[in-house]
């Protein structure tokens, strides 16, 4: 009797979610406005936000690449902003002077590199507790995708995968009077001061332990950002979905690889970025003599080629070997 090599691989897998969010922590709130006409024939700025969970995480596309991460995410808080909002008589844009603004942080796109584009949209005019658009990153997000960075003073720094761009490229504008971000950390040089970003800003939208814990970064709208290098900084924060492993086992007979004495049965493509499953069966199948007629223990490994063990994540991983008598 012989065994083929050809066996069949299957694995149940969770892939980036929990390498990009270990913590399985929420990664990004979005606070917008919407006028709504209420009875008196009023009109009122309804505070809202949206959150994307690391269960929203889950649900995107397997084997996706940085710039379909990050449209799945922008297509997200789109959809959550409008959604349930038929017959509400809501807008969310506001007049001022005879220009429309928006009262949301709306993103574009130009070419891979997303773009916020806050030049229409609507601004407070000062203080902490007015109602304006907002955005929020998950700081350990802002890190492991390189679009911030700690040195070793303490300070939070941008990085070259986050560019500001200023409305004016020749203009530093003066924001102390258009509300916004307020650097809320005490010890900061601009501590209670109005800046273009913060990592420790909680003024608008986050509560309980994420409050105490500062664990937010938060991005002024009075100039845009430009997230660079979304699927390099992707892959160096979740690794390549794409690799080679070997499948050993002590069922069929030794082989020489490399000059190596071995027990691979086979090697296979693995491709896995997403979540869900993946499954690989050999078009051609190749039998390789047993090393015993008496099967007692059967030992079967996924290893990477390196000879590490490879790690799977969650879930089921099974391997089927066709044995075929001779």
């Amino acid at each position: 009797m012989e065994s083929g090599d050809g066996c069949h691989f299957s694995s149940q897998y969770y892939g980036f979610a929990n390498k990009l969010n270990p913590n399985k922590e929420n990664l990004f709130r979005m606070g917008y406005l919407r006028r709504k006409r209420i009875q008196c024939s009023c009109d009122v700025d309804v505070k809202a936000f949206t959150i994307f969970t690391h269960n929203n995480l889950e649900r995107i596309t397997p084997s996706v690449d940085g710039v379909g991460f990050m449209k799945s995410v922008v297509n997200f808080f789109e959809q959550k902003r409008i959604e349930n909002k038929v017959g509400d008589d809501a807008r969310f844009s506001y007049t001022v002077n005879g220009e429309e603004q928006r009262m949301y942080i709306k993103f574009k796109w130009e070419g891979d590199e997303l773009v916020t584009d806050n030049e229409s949209t609507w601004k407070a005019m000062s203080g902490r507790d007015l109602k304006y658009p907002c955005m929020f990153i998950k700081l350990s997000l802002a890190l492991n995708k390189g679009w911030l960075e700690l040195p070793r003073n303490g300070v939070y720094k941008l990085v070259p995968n986050l560019k500001q761009e200023l409305f004016d490229p020749t203009v530093v504008q003066d924001i102390q009077n258009s509300g916004d971000v307020f650097e809320s950390d005490s010890t900061h040089v601009n501590a209670s001061k109005q800046v273009f970003w913060t990592a420790s800003d909680f003024w608008y939208g986050v509560s309980g332990q994420e409050f105490l814990d500062r664990v937010y970064v938060r991005l002024s709208y009075n100039c845009n950002w430009r997230f660079l290098n979304l699927n390099s900084a992707f892959e160096s924060a979740v690794g390549s979905g794409r690799r080679t492993l070997m499948c050993y086992s002590n069922v069929a007979t030794s082989s020489v690889v490399g000059g190596q004495t071995t027990d691979l049965l086979r090697e296979f493509d693995y491709g896995a970025n997403g979540s869900g499953s993946i499954y690989f069966e050999p078009n051609r199948v190749q039998y390789i003599g047993l090393r015993s007629n008496t099967l007692d223990i059967l030992e079967v490994q996924i290893a990477e080629k390196t000879g590490a063990l490879s790690e799977l994540t969650e879930g089921t991983t099974s391997i089927a070997l066709n044995f075929q008598p001779i």
